[in-house]
C-alpha cells in the first residue's frame, strides 16, 4: 500500500471517514487502556465506532504481500499505548495503538537489523476502552482487530517514516493469528459490514488459506 508517512493513513481513516463512522453495540470484548494491553474481547461493553479506510494497491495474493513486505515475523503482544485526540467540541479525530511485540522467529528482514528476541513497537489503528466525552468507547478501522496480548500473530511490516516503530505493510491484510483467534472483526450483528470492507475480508481469508501451510498457522 502506498503512503507517504502513517499520519497520511491516520488522516484518511480518521478524519476522512468519520463522515462514515457507525455507532454500534459490540459483542467482543474488554482490553485494558492505560496501558492497552489486552483481555478476552467477549468482555467489553464499551460502545464500538467504526471508521471506513481507504487504500491503494492493497495485496492480491500472498505473493504480493510478501514481496510488498521488506519484514515478516512471528510475535507475540506484550502490552500496548493507546492515543487518542479530540476536537475541542470531544470529537475523536487521532486514535491508534502503539504495540509491543516480541519477536519470536524472523522469516523475512531486508533491514538485517533484527534478532530473535527482539521487542519492538507496531502501529495499530485501533483503541480500546477508551474514554471520549465522558463515555467508554473502542474506535478502529472497519474490519480490524486489535491484537490480543499474550497472542501471537504473523505480522507483515515495513518501518515508519515517522519514527523508531514499525506498521503494517498491507493494513488489515497484514496480521493474521498464528492459533486460536478470529481474525478478521466484524462485530455487527443488524448491519452489514461496508462493501469495500466485504471485498477485504474475502481477500484476508484467501490469502490466510495460502499463508496457513506455509508458515503453520492454526485457525
Amino acid at each position: 500500500m502506498k503512503r507517504t508517512t502513517i499520519e497520511k493513513l491516520i488522516f484518511i481513516a480518521i478524519v476522512v471517514g468519520f463522515c462514515f463512522a457507525l455507532y454500534i453495540t459490540p459483542k467482543h470484548g474488554k482490553l485494558e487502556n492505560e496501558p492497552g494491553g489486552g483481555k478476552k474481547p467477549e468482555e467489553n461493553e464499551a460502545r464500538t465506532i467504526l471508521y471506513h479506510g481507504k487504500f491503494d494497491q492493497l495485496a492480491n495474493n500472498s505473493q504480493e504481500l510478501e514481496t510488498k513486505s521488506p519484514i515478516i515475523v512471528v510475535a507475540k503482544k506484550l502490552s500496548d499505548t493507546q492515543h487518542v485526540e479530540t476536537t475541542e467540541d470531544g470529537t475523536p479525530k487521532l486514535f491508534y495503538s502503539m504495540s509491543k511485540v516480541k519477536i519470536i522467529k524472523i522469516e523475512k528482514d531486508e533491514s538485517k537489523k533484527l534478532k530473535i528476541g527482539d521487542v519492538i513497537q507496531c502501529l495499530e489503528e485501533s483503541v480500546t476502552n477508551v474514554e471520549v466525552d465522558e463515555e467508554k468507547v473502542n474506535l478502529s478501522l472497519e474490519g480490524y482487530r486489535k491484537m490480543l496480548q499474550d497472542s501471537e500473530y504473523l505480522l507483515f511490516l515495513r518501518p515508519s517514516t515517522t519514527g523508531d516503530n514499525y506498521v503494517l505493510t498491507n493494513s488489515l491484510l497484514s496480521k493474521y493469528a498464528v492459533s486460536g483467534e478470529e481474525p478478521f472483526d466484524n462485530p455487527r450483528d443488524e448491519n452489514p459490514i461496508s462493501a469495500e470492507t466485504e471485498k477485504l475480508q474475502k481477500s484476508y481469508f484467501e490469502i490466510y488459506d495460502e499463508l496457513e501451510e506455509k508458515y503453520d498457522l492454526d485457525r
